[in-house]
């Protein structure tokens, strides 16, 4: 790496007597390195921008650099915490089952209540152990199944705006076929049609969602992955993305 001088900033001879006069003092005075050069750095910096500083000039009191105490920042009120928005079960969750949004707002209620499940919309084995354990702790029948008496026991069950909590979470789900077409010359490019591919290149499925592009547009409301979805839930999931960010995301976008 080469060093480059800006001009118009050489300091003479003169400048660097002041500052080791300065840098004496102040080390004198019991400063700490790093106040040392913060001082001799400001200096410096007065004598880059014009300031005349006499050579016979007083050196600087240590004190100057310590006794001011730094103001106080102004008080400010911590901002406003938006009410949470309560999400309900809507249908029985047992292990091995294709709700993933559903389960993670399972897997959500488990950790608040000391669970300390991977929220990855899975219902594996450690999500049933949870559900279990709790089910034995409030008494119900532990057969890890999240019927009506678990949601209730673990206020998902929902009270009178269950209905319009059910009624997003089906819209949110809804199959979106648009540009089917598209999508298909797409996918022949970026997989060769293959809708359940997973090569292990860290890209998934027939248009090649990377992981966290997936569930930012809640893929996950279908599959935990791509490849794990149909081409139906694909393409609804790609017209998600494609409304956001147009077809930017996509190395094939030409073949559109």
């Amino acid at each position: 790496m080469t060093l480059q001088t800006v001009p118009g900033r050489h300091r003479s001879a003169q400048s660097f007597s002041v500052f080791a006069e300065l840098t004496s003092v102040l080390g004198q005075a019991g400063l700490s390195g790093a106040r040392v050069a913060a001082t001799v750095g400001v200096a410096g910096g007065l004598m880059a921008a014009g300031s005349a500083i006499p050579a016979n000039a007083a050196p600087a009191k240590a004190s100057a650099v310590t006794a001011a105490a730094p103001a106080a920042a102004p008080a400010v009120a911590p901002a406003a915490v938006p009410a949470a928005t309560t999400a309900y079960l809507t249908v029985t969750l047992r292990q091995g089952n294709s709700h993933y949004a559903q389960n993670r707002i399972l897997q959500r209620r488990l950790n608040a209540l000391g669970a300390k499940l991977t929220v990855d919309g899975r219902f594996g084995a450690k999500t049933l152990a949870a559900v279990k354990k709790y089910q034995r702790s409030k008494g119900l029948q532990a057969d890890g199944i999240v019927g009506p008496k678990t949601r209730k026991a673990l206020k998902l069950a929902g009270t009178a705006s269950a209905p319009a909590a059910a009624s997003r979470s089906t819209s949110r789900s809804a199959i979106n076929m648009a540009r089917a077409a598209m999508w298909d010359r797409i996918a022949k490019c970026e997989s060769g049609g293959r809708w359940n591919i997973n090569t292990g290149n860290g890209y998934y499925g027939g248009l090649q969602f990377d992981y966290r592009t997936w569930l930012s547009v809640n893929g996950d409301d279908f599959a935990p992955r791509a490849d794990k979805a149909s081409r139906a839930e694909q393409i609804t999931v790609a017209n998600r993305l494609y409304a956001k960010r147009g077809l930017q995301p996509w190395g094939c976008r030409h073949a559109a």
